[in-house]
């Protein structure tokens, strides 16, 4: 297993056109076997939390190669957990 790091996009709905936080970014760590393993875990999870939050549209997600791995939160591929685990 290796971490990646996982970055998504959402566009909040409710929020006004103009308001900086309109767009937000949410990040995690994935652990898993492969780049495509990790992405599809993390997309899997964001697209639930929009899913039952429709105010919150998937907008897009990314491998950061560049970034440096946090250790927090960790989310194992295969592994459901809470949304207060994730922060979004």
């Amino acid at each position: 297993m290796r971490d990646y790091q996982y970055v998504v996009w959402f566009r909040d709905h409710l929020a006004l056109p103009d308001d900086q936080d309109r767009d937000w970014a949410a990040c995690f760590v994935v652990a898993a076997e492969n780049e495509r393993e990790a992405l599809a875990w993390g997309d899997h999870l964001a697209r639930d939390y929009s899913r039952r939050n429709p105010d919150e549209e998937f907008v897009r997600s990314y491998l950061d190669s560049h970034a440096w791995v946090d250790a927090e939160p960790r989310v194992m591929a295969g592994e459901s957990v809470a949304d207060e685990v994730i922060g979004w």
